[in-house]
Formats: structure tokens, C-alpha cells, sequence
């Protein structure tokens, strides 16, 4: 009897914690995401064009909103919606990855799995926002994080590449680039030692720190105990430090 009471248990118990899911179409091709409020997105490379949602309830299915609005995908949480436990908020999109331009932010988070490749493209995170993709072959690609947030990139095939990094947020990326422009600030932390990338400007304050791979040319500045450290044998080097700021060679 007692077996029997503790099998009915994990049975109901499984079914309290059933998650309920609920399928939209998206009207229009995005050229662009934006996912916040807590909900765990992820691309899945697809010609459907659609976003499956899954949730506790139907309620809060109800107070997830999805649009599609001068060609950028949002999905967040409705404003002025109450959701006690958003840890299992989930968004599973199924569209082209090929984007030009990833926002996340208030503890949103995105993982894409296949290639992108494109030829611009502008990450923007804040507040806990997270990323993590795989690899990027784009001519422009721009990154900013800021406000705890992170990303992690596979490796990277792009001619311009810009970093700007704040307020204890990571970035780690991999891959090649020809001209880099790296700046951190407030305890951000930039790992960029498997990205080899020909010319770099780096510039580290207030605590940050930046690590990176530079084969022809280097211009750093760190400041205010702030980190720049370097690995390869560039011909050209400029370095400014000041306030207790370190430029370190890694090899």
C-alpha cells in the first residue's frame, strides 16, 4: 500500500510540474531578435517560421508576448504582467539564424546552434542578458555588453570587429579577424586569446580586463587598474599606462 501511495506521489507530483507549450506562427521574416524578461530562447535553423513556447501554465503562455516589429522578433514577458517563477519560460524559434542584429537583456538569454552568416551584425546584452553561439562569418560584427551580462561566440571569421564591454560583463570569442577594436570598462572582462586578429586598439579601465592575440599591430591603453594582455609578436606597438594599469606581453 505504502508503494502504491508513493508511486501516486511522483505521478501527481510529474504532472504538477508538467510543462504546457503552445505554437505561433511568425507573420513576417525577422532580420532581427529580442528576447528579455527571463526567457530561455534558442534558434533552431528552420524554414517554419515559428516560435514554440512552453511554460507552467496556459496563464503564463498568456503573458508572453510575440511580435514581429520593423523586422525584429521580440519575445518577452507582456508589460505590466506578473510571472512568480519565470526560471522555465522557454522559447524554441525556428527561423532562418542568418540575423543582423541580437538584443538581450533583463536575464534573457539565446543559444543559436547553427552557422550564422551574414554581413553585418550587432549584438547588444545588458542586465544578465546571455549569449552563446556558434560560428560567425560576417564582414562588421559588433558586440556590447554591459550590466553582468555574457556572451560566448564559436569562432568568428570577420573584417572589422568591435567589443565594448561594461559593468562586470564577459565576452569570450574565438576565430579571426583583421581590424580590432577592443574597449572594457568597470570590471568587464574580455577574453579574446583565441581570436588572432591583425591589428588591434585596445583600451581597459577601472579594473577590466582584456586578453588578446595580435600578429601585426598593437595600440593599449590601460588605466586605473585595468589589464591588457597580449600574445603574439606584433611589429608595431603603442602602450599608454596610467593609475596602476598593466600591459603585459603573454607569450
Amino acid at each position: 500500500m505504502r508503494k502504491l501511495l508513493t508511486i501516486a506521489f511522483i505521478g501527481f507530483a510529474s504532472l504538477s510540474y508538467a510543462q504546457q507549450s503552445e505554437v505561433r506562427k511568425i507573420s513576417s521574416k525577422p532580420i532581427g531578435i529580442s528576447v528579455s524578461t527571463g526567457i530561455q530562447a534558442k534558434i533552431i535553423k528552420s524554414n517554419k517560421n515559428e516560435v514554440v513556447l512552453e511554460a507552467q501554465n496556459q496563464n503564463q503562455l498568456g503573458k508572453i508576448e510575440t511580435k514581429v516589429e520593423s523586422g525584429v522578433l521580440t519575445i518577452r514577458v507582456k508589460r505590466n504582467s506578473n510571472i512568480q517563477n519565470s526560471k522555465n519560460l522557454k522559447a524554441t524559434v525556428y527561423i532562418n539564424p542568418n540575423l543582423s542584429s541580437i538584443e538581450l537583456s533583463s536575464a534573457g538569454s539565446l543559444e543559436i546552434t547553427d552557422a550564422i552568416d551574414v554581413r553585418d551584425l550587432d549584438i547588444d546584452l545588458s542586465s544578465a542578458g546571455s549569449l552563446k553561439t556558434a560560428a560567425i562569418n560576417a564582414n562588421a560584427l559588433s558586440i556590447e555588453t554591459s550590466s553582468a551580462s555574457k556572451v560566448h561566440t564559436g569562432a568568428i571569421k570577420a573584417t572589422t570587429l568591435a567589443i565594448e564591454a561594461s559593468s562586470a560583463s564577459v565576452v569570450e570569442i574565438s576565430g579571426a579577424s583583421k581590424t580590432t577594436s577592443i574597449e572594457a570598462s568597470s570590471n568587464a572582462n574580455i577574453n579574446a586569446q583565441k581570436l588572432s586578429s591583425n591589428k588591434v586598439t585596445a583600451d581597459a579601465s577601472s579594473g577590466a580586463k582584456i586578453n588578446i592575440h595580435v600578429t601585426e599591430s598593437l595600440s593599449a591603453e590601460a588605466s586605473s587598474g585595468a589589464r591588457v594582455s597580449y600574445t603574439g609578436q606584433p611589429k608595431a606597438t603603442s602602450f599608454e599606462k596610467s593609475s596602476g594599469g598593466t600591459i603585459s606581453n603573454a607569450n
